[in-house]
């Protein structure tokens, strides 16, 4: 073997460790690739959370926080669905706008949601480029199961830093007040006008009792919009035949609530206006729970203020 040869030898090792380095200085400078969302830009899945980017930044909607809760409410007529993600510090809103009423994966979608009356949810979630579809809605439901399972119709209102009211399974718990949805109690919804100097409003509410435990869930009466969906085929889209109209009227229902006395200050406890649907619908589906109904209006305010 010659000189050259034997310096060639020599060499190439080195030649090959070289490029080997440079390789790999290269393919760690270069920056990992960003997890990317299945369906709408917006919404980015990862392993262990559901993040929503937006031009403010980025968002977390699920995630390992043990508080979260998620519900959601859906259109009588089932053309829009609204997700809310709530946990101590945060409530988030993402809309959907759903597909015709005949499809099977609607009663996916649908199994758990509360029904609300056409009009009732805002209108900011619905915007075109911030609306999910109807694909969206089903991945975002599927990817928020898998990853926070615990999360799926638990009612979680909250302020910046603290719960008002927590229900999860059976247990309903506000502050010091805790209530067994599996036990005997009783609630009724309603509705009262309250001045304060020179504001006044009216406000809705739920008010439950449970032996000696009385507590009153109240927010501001929403108000219904004359809602039109500009995305719709025409303006005057084939109204949605309920496959249990019954079922749909007894839905409807708990969103009404007959006028009464306001209820006594210290045994109220806000909510957000939205969550008010669900609670109701919560407590119509406990085995424990009885529903009294109208007129009992003037009666409570006078056993509240005796005890």
């Amino acid at each position: 073997m010659d000189a050259s040869s034997a310096l060639l030898l020599l060499l190439t090792p080195v030649a090959l460790l070289g490029a080997f380095s440079a390789w790999a200085l290269k393919r760690r400078a270069r920056p990992k690739a960003q997890p990317q969302s299945r369906f709408h830009p917006s919404i980015v899945y990862t392993k262990d959370a559901i993040v929503r980017v937006g031009p403010r930044g980025e968002t977390s909607l699920v995630d390992a926080n043990p508080s979260l809760g998620v519900v959601r409410l859906v259109e009588r007529s089932r053309r829009r669905m609204l997700f809310i993600f709530s946990r101590a510090g945060s409530v988030s809103y993402v809309g959907a706008r759903l597909r015709s009423a005949a499809t099977g994966e609607l009663h996916t979608l649908e199994a758990g949601a509360t029904l609300v009356p056409d009009g009732l949810l805002p209108d900011g979630p619905f915007q075109a480029d911030r609306c999910l579809s109807h694909d969206d809605a089903v991945e975002l439901l599927a990817q928020t199961k898998t990853l926070a399972p615990r999360s799926i119709n638990r009612i979680v209102c909250a302020s910046s830093d603290s719960i008002a009211i927590d229900l999860i399974g059976s247990d309903l718990v506000s502050g010091s007040v805790a209530l067994n949805l599996d036990e005997p109690l009783v609630w009724r919804p309603l509705a009262f006008h309250e001045t304060g100097g020179d504001v006044g409003g009216v406000f809705q509410g739920t008010w439950v009792d449970q032996g000696p435990t009385s507590v009153v869930f109240v927010s501001p009466l929403p108000s219904l919009s004359a809602w039109r969906d500009p995305h719709a085929e025409s303006n005057d889209p084939e109204p949605f035949i309920a496959s249990d109209p019954v079922a749909d009227a007894r839905a409807l229902e708990l969103s009404m609530s007959p006028a009464a006395d306001p209820p006594p200050s210290h045994l109220r406890v806000s909510v957000d206006a939205l969550l008010m649907f669900p609670l109701r619908e919560a407590l119509s589906h406990a085995p424990g729970a009885r529903r009294e109904h109208a007129p009992w209006h003037r009666r409570p305010t006078l056993l509240k203020a005796a005890r």
